[in-house]
Formats: C-alpha cells, sequence, structure tokens
C-alpha cells in the first residue's frame, strides 16, 4: 500500500501559492513541492493530488490523505466542479489507472503527515518570483495597528441552507510575518459549526503564539467566544477550540474591515465552487418557504429528516400560571388540599415532555438528553413562572417537547387550584430559545 499526503497554500486568493506531496511506501519517501504565481488554495490542493498520484506506478493502491474537504468531497461525493476544470481532467487521468482511496483528516491539528506537507507547501511559496520583482505578499490591507506580539484571526464564513453545505475562510496576522489566508469546505445542518470550526483551524495555524486576537462579525461566534456559558450548543467543537487556545490569551473582537471581508468573500467563492450541488440521499429543500408538515395535496404527514445529521438541539420555552394573590400564598406554603402543586407540577411537566410525540401526532419521537422545569413566585404579577428547557442530540429540535413541558406543568397547577380560585389563568406560554440545526442560534427574548 502506498500513502501519500498532500497539501495546498496560498498567500491571498489568488496569489502566489505552493503545494506538496509526501509519498511513502516499502518504508521509503519521497518529496514532491512546487509554487505557482497567481493560484488560489484550491488549485493548489488539487495539483498536489495530481502531481502525487503521477508519481506513483500505474495500477497501484493508494490511500491519499489531504485537509482539504473541496478535494475529497469532489472526489468521494460527486461535488460539481465549476470551477478548475483543466485541474479535474488531470486529477481524473490520474486516478484512472489507478485505485485511490481518499481520506480527510482536520488540518493543523497533529497529523505528522499533514503538518509536514503544509510546511513544504508554504515554504515553497517563498520561491515564487512576481512579474514585478517584489517579494510575495497577501492581497489584504492593513487597516489597524498590530497589537504587540499579538496573532491575529479574521474569521469568516458562508453557508448554503439548501445544501447543507458550508464552507469558512481566515486571514492570518502574525508578528513579523505576511498575511495568509486559508479555506476550507464543510458538510453541516448548522452554520455556526462552520464559523466555529474556521477560528479552530486559525488558532492551530498560529502555533505557539501566546496572545491571540480571533477577530469576527458573527454575532454567534463572537457570544459564545467571549462567554463560556453562552455555549449551550456544539459543545464538541467549543471543547476542541477551548484545548487548542490553552495557555494562551485570548480576545474576542466583534467588527468589519478589509481582513474580515476577505475571509467572508474566500468562504463565499469557495463555497460557490460546488453551489448547487445536492449530497447523495439529501432531502431537497422547497425553494420558498412552505408548510413542512403539508405535503402537494395539502394532506397532513410527518417530516422527512432521516437525511439529516444528529446535533446537540436545547429548546427553552417559558409561562406562567396567573391566580389571586391568596391562592399563590397557599401555594408557596404548600397548603393546598391537593398537595404540593410546585413539586407535582414539575414532574408533569417532565414526563409530559417525554410524552410529547404521543400528544402532537405529527411530532417525531426523540431521545431526550435532560429535561428541566424551574418555577418562580412572582407577586407583583401573582403568578408561577414557568421555565422549562430540553436538550436532545437528535436529527430535529426539541421545541414541542420545551413548550409541552410548560403547558402540562401549567395545566397541572390550574387542576390543583381551580377548586378554590376560579379565576386562574394560564398565559404567555412561548418558545424564547433555541439552538442547534441549521437555523443556528435563536433568541426571542
Amino acid at each position: 500500500m502506498i500513502t501519500i499526503h498532500t497539501d495546498g497554500s496560498c498567500l491571498g486568493n489568488p496569489g502566489p501559492g505552493g503545494w506538496a506531496a509526501i509519498i511513502e511506501q516499502d518504508g521509503k519517501k519521497r518529496i514532491l513541492s512546487g509554487h505557482e504565481e497567481g493560484t488560489t488554495n484550491n488549485r493548489m490542493e488539487i495539483l498536489a493530488a495530481i502531481r502525487g498520484l503521477e508519481a506513483v506506478p500505474l495500477h497501484s493502491n493508494i490511500t491519499l490523505f489531504s485537509d482539504s474537504q473541496y478535494l475529497v468531497n469532489t472526489m468521494t461525493k460527486n461535488w460539481k466542479r465549476k470551477v478548475n476544470q483543466d485541474l479535474w481532467a488531470d486529477l481524473d487521468t490520474a486516478t484512472k489507472d489507478r485505485t485511490v482511496v481518499w481520506k480527510w483528516v482536520r488540518g493543523h491539528s497533529g497529523d505528522p503527515g499533514n503538518e509536514e506537507a503544509n510546511a513544504l507547501a508554504y515554504k515553497q511559496i517563498n520561491n515564487v518570483t512576481p512579474k514585478n520583482g517584489n517579494p510575495p505578499a497577501s492581497n489584504t490591507e492593513r487597516t489597524d495597528i498590530q497589537s504587540a506580539q499579538s496573532s491575529r484571526i479574521y474569521v469568516g464564513s458562508s453557508w448554503n441552507s439548501t445544501s447543507k453545505t458550508g464552507a469558512w475562510g481566515i486571514v492570518l496576522a502574525l508578528p513579523s510575518e505576511p498575511e495568509t489566508t486559508a479555506s476550507d469546505i464543510l458538510e453541516s445542518n448548522d452554520s455556526s459549526r462552520i464559523e466555529i470550526t474556521g477560528a479552530i483551524t486559525g488558532v492551530n495555524l498560529i502555533g505557539s503564539s501566546e496572545r491571540v486576537e480571533i477577530h469576527t462579525n458573527s454575532r454567534y461566534l463572537f457570544h459564545c467566544g467571549s462567554e463560556a456559558h453562552a455555549r449551550t450548543a456544539n459543545t464538541d467543537l467549543w471543547e476542541e477550540l477551548e484545548k487548542a487556545l490553552s495557555g494562551k490569551e485570548v480576545t474576542w473582537i466583534k467588527g468589519s474591515g478589509v481582513q474580515i471581508n476577505v475571509a467572508n468573500d474566500l468562504a463565499a467563492a469557495l463555497l460557490d465552487d460546488i453551489n448547487g450541488t445536492e449530497q447523495i440521499n439529501q432531502s431537497p429543500e422547497p425553494s420558498k418557504e412552505t408548510l413542512t408538515h403539508l405535503n402537494e395535496e395539502g394532506q397532513a404527514r410527518m417530516v422527512d429528516v432521516g437525511w439529516k445529521e444528529p446535533t446537540v438541539r436545547v429548546a427553552v420555552a417559558k409561562g406562567e400560571v396567573r391566580m389571586r394573590p391568596g391562592t399563590l400564598d397557599l401555594v408557596r406554603a404548600g397548603q393546598m388540599k391537593k398537595g404540593d402543586v410546585l413539586g407535582i407540577a414539575r414532574i408533569a411537566g417532565v414526563m409530559g415532555a417525554k410524552r410529547t410525540s404521543e400528544l402532537i401526532p405529527l411530532c417525531h419521537p426523540i431521545p431526550l438528553d435532560q429535561i428541566t422545569v424551574d418555577m418562580d413566585l412572582n407577586d407583583e404579577t401573582n403568578s408561577v413562572e414557568i421555565t422549562a428547557a430540553a436538550r436532545t442530540t437528535a436529527k430535529t429540535g426539541v421545541e414541542m417537547e420545551a413548550l409541552t413541558a410548560v403547558s402540562i406543568a401549567a395545566l397541572t397547577i390550574y387542576d390543583m387550584c381551580k377548586s378554590i380560585d376560579r379565576e386562574v389563568r394560564i398565559d404567555a406560554v412561548r418558545l424564547v430559545q433555541k439552538s442547534g440545526g441549521r437555523s443556528g442560534e435563536i433568541n426571542l427574548e
């Protein structure tokens, strides 16, 4: 078996670029690398694969490792080839009489072959001699004052809700070094995961820098990055980012500017390369907003979510039960005739959440990781305020479970208080927050 590790790099997009392929066979290693002027990250990734494959005999069995999802998914999932047609044709020729297994590895995360290929590709950039005779430079403009010894990461992203595919782009500004760029494709039902992945890659790329600034115009990335308690979703990626940032002084900065625009443009351009691609077994999204629980004839149906990937999803709902002041006092004191109103209502809310799919006809049965029901007594409004939070790792959201928990808890309070208070009223049951899935984080209050 032959293994090939490939990587491509570029200063600017387009700009001077380099590629590298590391071939290992029978305990021996061969290194190929080269450079081009006025190229792109994607062309360097493809060219590295072409050169690596061309260097091994026909009819060989090869495992090729790359950190480019653009390259790997195009070859394994038949993503459409909108640009770089010349290189794709050459790559098809190189694979025609060779058996290739394509393997994606996360870039800059410690894989020895990937790290070596990246270093070689980046080194090749310095060999480019532009036509104007000047040394290679980024095509971004420095618009702010660099913090002393601080490495800056500018994170951008783009996401296609129809194909459930996104791209991240980053601009890196390291002390005493020219700005560099990187970008890649990522399949995800959640646009927020695209942004976090871009930040993780940027942190891994800056190496041993002790001071880091992460710039973004994403409210989600900035808010959850700077306030750890807000990370109710995508906890696996946030933990990975925290591990990468261990021992570093981190500053999160929300704003805009040239570098942010470049990062977003990198992501948008990369995503445009495969725009319109539908993945195998992927259910097409409607071209306009429709009621998803109705078919084309207007008949009720359960929505097919089988094509989705499970993600961590959280929903928070609230509601209140209003009553007379004297009734509220009895509830507080636990002196209602039927018993502990709050304790029983809390249990009823949890039980109701677990039976949601039996109560709501078209609701999917999903496994609940956790359901909590909390209650507060408000003397100003003479009400019991109910808050329910539901969490699952599933293919669909958990809003209905949170709303059902609030509703059943409220109905239980009503049932236990109605005999002495005819004015008891359930009010303001609503969803206040959700996260996870393709819509990301939504805060309604």
